[in-house]
């Protein structure tokens, strides 16, 4: 598969919607000397009728984490998430405010208890001039290659690609707010999971 701009939006699930199909998107953003970060990811079950952010964000050692779950909406994520590209392949937006657990969750997890008393807030721009790496002909070959044996573990068709660069922007944590910058990698896949 080619990608093409509009594989940057969100998807629509194909009709009728297998339980199993989702769309997900990861993000990764950490500064030069990893002392501030942002950590979300987005899982999309159109399917199952849900979705769901998971965040971290660090300045030093203040850390927020939480887990927001909402109804599934075809055309947006849950509120006061706000996730596009202003330039396809290029530029991204990325927005949330939102309440969590101040530290580290069960296990050193982050992300895994919803609500809390911190307010955090992120507001990013990410920006890249790399190329993306496609992983649909190697995903559609395992998938082939599974196939051949019934028997065996299967995997669904998706699409899946991932993209490095840079990103500048806000953070706050409780009443804490840096603004900083530093590398990311993004990743969006989306089809049936198994």
């Amino acid at each position: 598969m080619s990608l093409r701009d509009e594989d940057e939006l969100l998807h629509d699930p194909p009709e009728p919607t297998p339980s199993t199909w989702q769309e997900n998107l990861f993000f990764i953003c950490t500064d030069d000397h990893s002392e501030h970060l942002m950590l979300c990811h987005i899982q999309r079950a159109p399917g199952l009728g849900f979705q769901e952010v998971q965040v971290v964000v660090a300045i030093g050692d203040r850390v927020v984490s939480s887990a927001m779950e909402g109804p599934y909406e075809a055309s947006r994520m849950l509120p006061g998430l706000q996730v596009e590209p202003d330039e396809p392949w290029r530029r991204w937006r990325f927005r949330l405010e939102g309440s969590g657990v101040a530290g580290p969750g069960p296990l050193g997890f982050y992300g895994t208890l919803p609500g809390g008393g911190t307010a955090f807030g992120v507001d990013l721009t990410l920006e890249s001039s790399l190329p993306v790496a496609d992983f649909a002909e190697g995903l559609a070959a395992m998938v082939r290659g599974l196939r051949s044996d019934a028997s065996g573990p299967q995997m669904g068709d998706q699409q899946h690609y991932e993209q490095g660069g840079t990103w500048r922007g806000r953070l706050r944590v409780g009443d804490r707010e840096v603004d900083t910058g530093g590398l990311f990698v993004r990743d969006h896949s989306w089809g049936i999971r198994s």
